[in-house]
C-alpha cells in the first residue's frame, strides 16, 4: 500500500506541475496577445505579407493588396511611438495612385520598382516587429539650445541594440534639408568624423550600395563598416563640426526650430536595406539681435470694446527674439500698464496682451 501511495502522490505531483506549466504558458500567450499592437486580423495579413513580399510581383492587384497591408502595419507601428521612415507616407500614396490608375497596356515590368520598395519596407518592419530594441538608441551630446546661423560642434552617438550590424553594413547620413555633412574638406563647414568603441571597426566612405534615396532623402553620405561586426552595446560616434583640423563647425540653419534633426539611417545587414532609428533633435533659436518689431491690433474698435494686441520682436529672418522687458505707455489717468503686464521670461515666443477695461491685461504665451 505504501508503494502505491507513493506512486499516487508522485503522479499527483507530476499532474500538478504540468498544470502549473500549462497555466504559465497560457498566461504568457494571453499577455503576448494582449500586448500585440496589431489586431488579430491584421496580424494574420502581416505574417502573410512577411512571406509573400520577398517574391517580386508585377501584377497591380497583388501589389495593391500588399501595399494596403503594409500601410495599415506602418500606421499601427506609428501609434506605438515607433519611428516611421520619412519617405514612406508619400511613397505609398504615390504607388497606390500609379497602381490604381494603371492603363491595361502598361508594361508589367514598370511595376517592378514598386514591388522592390514593398519588399524593402516589409523587411524593415519585419525586423522591427520581431526584435526587441532592434535599432538601439541615438543620443546627442549637446541638444542645445543654439542660435540660428551659429557654428556648433556636437556628437551623435548610436548604441547598438537587439540587431547586430554585420560587416558591410553602414551608417547613412542625410545630406541637405538643413544638414550637409562632408568629409572632403577638414577645414570647411560641416566637416564630420566617425569612430567606434570597437577598436577593430573601421568605416570607409562609399557610394550608395542600395536604392535608398527618395522624395525626401535625396542624397546621403555613407560610412560602410569594415573589419568586424558590431554587437549589442557597441557604440558609433559621429562628430558634427569637428574643429580639430580647422573647421569652424556645423553652420546651423537660419530659421528657428525646436526640432532640428541630423538624420542617420542604418543598413544592419549590408544588403542595401537602410532602416530608420528614432532621431533625437536639437533646438535652434532665433538670433539675439532684434531687427524688427511688429505690432498687430485691430484698425478700428468701438469704445469699451475688448481687443487683442500682439507685439513680436524678430531677427533678420523673422525668428522671434526673446526680451524679458517691455515698455508700454497709456493714458495718464489710467493705472500704469506695468501694473497689469506680466512677461514670463525664458521662452522665445510671441507674447500676447489683451486690453479689456481700465488697462486690465491678460498675457498668454502660446506661439513660438
Amino acid at each position: 500500500m505504501s508503494s502505491i501511495s507513493r506512486t499516487g502522490r508522485l503522479i499527483a505531483v507530476v499532474i500538478l506541475v504540468a498544470a502549473v506549466v500549462f497555466l504559465i504558458q497560457q498566461g504568457q500567450l494571453m499577455r503576448a496577445q494582449k500586448k500585440d499592437y496589431l489586431s488579430r486580423e491584421l496580424r494574420g495579413r502581416v505574417e502573410k505579407l512577411k512571406v509573400e513580399a520577398a517574391a517580386p510581383s508585377e501584377t497591380p492587384a497583388v501589389l495593391v493588396g500588399r501595399l494596403q497591408t503594409l500601410w495599415e502595419w506602418v500606421n499601427a507601428w506609428a501609434l506605438t511611438g515607433g519611428k516611421v521612415p520619412v519617405d514612406i507616407p508619400a511613397g505609398i500614396a504615390t504607388w497606390f495612385r500609379l497602381l490604381r490608375n494603371a492603363e491595361p497596356n502598361i508594361a508589367a515590368a514598370q511595376f517592378r520598382p514598386i514591388s522592390d520598395q514593398i519588399t524593402r519596407y516589409t523587411h524593415e518592419f519585419k525586423l522591427l516587429d520581431e526584435t526587441v530594441d532592434a535599432l538601439g538608441k541615438l543620443a546627442l551630446s549637446k541638444p542645445g539650445p543654439y542660435r540660428s546661423g551659429d557654428y556648433v560642434t556636437f556628437d551623435q552617438t548610436w548604441t547598438v541594440g537587439g540587431l547586430p550590424m554585420a560587416e558591410g553594413g553602414g551608417l547613412l547620413l542625410t545630406v541637405g534639408r538643413g544638414s550637409s555633412p562632408q568629409v572632403t574638406d577638414a577645414a570647411g563647414d560641416d566637416f564630420v568624423t566617425i569612430r567606434s568603441s570597437n577598436p577593430a571597426a573601421r568605416f570607409e566612405v562609399e557610394k550608395d550600395w542600395g536604392q535608398w534615396t527618395g522624395f525626401i532623402t535625396r542624397q546621403t553620405l555613407n560610412f560602410r563598416l569594415r573589419g568586424t561586426s558590431l554587437k549589442k552595446g557597441d557604440t558609433v560616434t559621429i562628430r558634427y563640426g569637428d574643429t580639430s583640423k580647422g573647421s569652424k563647425g556645423v553652420k546651423l540653419q537660419p530659421a528657428s526650430n525646436d526640432q532640428v534633426f541630423f538624420p542617420i539611417h542604418l543598413d544592419m545587414e549590408g544588403k542595401g536595406f537602410p532602416m530608420t532609428p528614432p532621431w533625437p533633435s536639437v533646438v535652434v533659436l532665433g538670433a539675439a539681435e532684434i531687427q524688427y518689431v511688429n505690432a498687430v491690433a485691430p484698425s478700428v474698435v468701438r469704445t469699451g470694446e475688448s481687443f487683442a494686441l500682439a507685439v513680436r520682436s524678430e531677427d533678420r529672418v523673422k525668428n522671434p527674439v526673446q526680451r524679458d522687458h517691455a515698455r508700454i505707455s497709456g493714458p495718464a489717468q489710467q493705472s500704469t500698464i506695468e501694473e497689469h503686464f506680466r512677461r514670463q521670461p525664458g521662452n522665445e515666443r510671441a507674447c500676447r496682451s489683451e486690453d479689456r477695461q481700465a488697462w486690465g491685461l491678460s498675457v498668454s504665451d502660446p506661439i513660438r
